[in-house]
């Protein structure tokens, strides 16, 4: 406390509040700014409380600290020393630090919002250049997903369950789409204990959404493809990295009972690639339950 009260009332010398308590300071703050949010979080309330959380102690608090202390030792030492110059040079690194402050506090707010928006904004303009159709069918207790995963995808299927609360059996054949619908409808399945059949081939991020089911089974020409993401798009993101995203996942399919020797094989295949392992594997690895035969596929 007393550390902190000397540098408040400027008591620290200007070298000292400029390069330590500012400079490396600052510098400090910035790097672990990045572990609060997205791609080290997975996008979530819990990413968005945190970045609130840290922002507000160590950009506002913290921040207004070192600025108000390393003013108060500028003013002290043109008061002893008579020289301007200094102090103007330790002003301007604080309206540096406050752009580099600004330019962390952009990256998060981009990391944990305008992605997912600009995506919705922009669905015409590129999610359907690069995506085809989807096509979702309820025929008793099974719902049929057909297509590529483009945005929006988990929010329609949802809706889809609560009107057809009987639901119990998600079909699934799709090529993959947005790593982030895959995401969302391994949660939807997961949080609402439905099981998951593939009858075709489910690949990409499809396998990610057919892993988040309770019961998971494939019929007898079921196949399930992995591979590598990849960052294909009209824009760049420069807030998303490949290697972190596939992190999440491979701890999301651990968490699902998929066994470790397996795990290190799924992204081994290239974008351009798909890894196709054997049924038998798949049950021996925790990624399927059964293989089922074709009457218990059409019951």
């Amino acid at each position: 406390m007393r550390y902190i009260q000397d540098h408040w009332s400027g008591h620290r010398s200007l070298f000292w509040s400029f390069w330590i308590n500012l400079v490396l300071l600052r510098f400090i703050i910035l790097y672990f700014d990045q572990f609060t949010h997205p791609p080290f979080l997975e996008k979530s309330l819990l990413a968005i409380v945190l970045s609130a959380g840290y922002f507000i102690v160590f950009n506002v608090l913290v921040f207004g600290w070192q600025i108000r202390g390393l003013i108060k030792a500028s003013d002290r030492y043109v008061s002893e020393y008579g020289s301007q110059i200094t102090a103007m040079a330790s002003h301007f690194g604080i309206i540096i630090c406050l752009l580099f402050t600004g330019f962390a506090i952009h990256d998060a707010y981009q990391s944990l919002f305008v992605e997912d928006r600009a995506n919705r904004a922009n669905r015409l303009s590129w999610s359907h250049s690069l995506l085809g159709e989807y096509t979702i069918t309820v025929i008793g207790n099974d719902l049929h997903l057909e297509g590529d995963f483009r945005v929006g995808v988990t929010e329609t299927l949802a809706k889809e369950l609560d009107m057809h609360p009987g639901i119990d059996r998600i079909i699934l054949s799709s090529n993959g789409g947005r790593v982030v619908e895959g995401r969302g409808l391994a949660h939807l399945f997961k949080n609402r204990k439905l099981n998951t059949l593939v009858i075709k081939e489910c690949k990409s991020a499809c396998t990610t959404a057919f892993i988040g089911g309770k019961r998971r089974f494939l019929g007898p020409e079921g196949k399930l493809g992995f591979h590598q993401f990849s960052l294909d798009g009209v824009y760049h993101n420069p807030y998303v990295d490949p290697q972190s995203e596939q992190k999440i996942d491979l701890d999301f399919y651990a968490s699902q009972g998929m066994n470790e020797a397996f795990l290190k094989d799924v992204f081994q295949a290239s974008h351009q690639e798909m890894w196709f392992p054997e049924p038998r594997d798949l049950v021996d690895a925790g990624v399927v339950h059964r293989i089922l035969t074709e009457i218990e596929v059409s019951q």
